[in-house]
């Protein structure tokens, strides 16, 4: 996985592909959800019965350009490319505790901001996705 540097963790894989792209570190954000099967509901006696089939994570999180790769053959302009590709799921390797987590995902939107225009090219940033994985990554 890419390093880190100035409050700004570097890259993401999508696909088997490392971006050169930047991930804020204050943006980023994960959420876990205990999926449950058919089976789980509340007995008569009003206690809980549990079916899990395991736990599925979201990431949200801001991305920028790296400024020396905006448009090179992994920079910003080909991650939003791949991302919003019509796709069901793309797989994806990102931080997790202090190593990585593989899992597919999906992405249902993003957003970024045109930031003007700087040496010919176009600049946009503080693009906000988040990725929902289609299953449970964990089970036991």
């Amino acid at each position: 996985m890419s390093n880190s540097y100035h409050g700004i963790w570097a890259g993401i894989v999508v696909d088997g592909i490392s971006y050169d792209v930047r991930v804020r570190y204050e943006s980023l954000q994960r959420t876990f959800k205990l999926v449950e099967g058919r089976h789980a509901g509340t007995s008569l006696r009003y206690k809980k019965i549990r079916d899990l089939q395991g736990t599925a994570y979201e990431y949200q999180f801001e991305v920028e350009p790296n400024p020396t790769n905006i448009t090179g053959t992994y920079g910003y302009d080909a991650f939003y490319e791949a991302i919003s590709a019509p796709v069901d799921s793309h797989s994806i390797e990102i931080i997790y505790g202090q190593t990585t987590k593989s899992f597919d995902a999906y992405i249902e939107s993003g957003t970024d901001k045109f930031q003007g225009t700087h040496a010919g090219h176009n600049k946009f940033g503080a693009l906000t996705i988040k990725f929902i994985s289609i299953g449970p990554v964990r089970t036991s």
